[in-house]
């Protein structure tokens, strides 16, 4: 499984090199100059991402069209919106005039498990590549094992309508081990969690 590490701007040269492809906020390529010319100058797989984990709403198609111009992304996250299929679904319907040319990665999104897989269906109708969110049908602030296992749920219900996914974030070290059942068809990962917890000094046996 191929990983991206979301990095403050300061680490950028010292952390992409470890990683396997960028994985691109939006935001922070409109508000952080030397952040853009980074990810600009990249020739590496890009995949540009609606912010909506750190924003909780996504950029707006406005905004991810400038951050899209400056990073030449090859992916870009579809706008999702927390907790709510039918939102996403019409969200990504909005993008159609961008699938000529920009290859399109939903999210799947939904309240509860049934919610997310009818998600899912609806995606698999246009789309054979999908992510999942960390916090997919649960609160950001349950246990990050509850997270976890609510996820692991989607992953097993939805896996057999795609035949690439996506994960957004990382919740337990187990949980990363346990969706090699699935691979090659989970083929990639983002997360800020390595680094923020070394930034903090405190070590990944606590997610474990």
């Amino acid at each position: 499984m191929k990983l991206a590490l979301e990095t403050p701007t300061n680490l950028l040269r010292q952390i992409q090199p470890l990683t396997d492809f960028d994985f691109i906020l939006a935001h922070w390529v409109l508000e952080d100059e030397e952040y853009a010319q980074h990810y600009q100058r990249s020739t590496r797989f890009k995949i540009l991402d609606n912010s909506t984990n750190e924003l909780l709403v996504p950029c707006s198609m406005k905004d991810m069209k400038k951050a899209a111009e400056i990073v030449s992304p090859d992916w870009i996250v579809a706008p999702d919106f927390l907790g709510d299929a039918s939102k996403t679904l019409e969200a990504i319907k909005s993008m159609e005039s961008w699938w000529s040319i920009y290859s399109t990665m939903p999210v799947v999104q939904g309240a509860t498990l049934e919610e997310a897989k009818e998600c899912a269906k609806g995606i698999a109708q246009t789309f054979s590549r999908i992510s999942i969110p960390y916090d997919i049908t649960k609160s950001r602030e349950d246990p990050v094992t509850v997270l976890a296992e609510g996820r692991w749920a989607v992953l097993e219900a939805i896996a057999p309508l795609f035949s690439t996914i996506h994960l957004l974030g990382f919740n337990t070290v187990e949980e990363i081990s346990r969706v090699a059942a699935f691979q090659p068809k989970v083929e990639s990962l983002d997360t800020g969690v390595p680094v923020m917890m070394g930034l903090n000094k405190r070590p990944m046996v606590e997610l474990m």
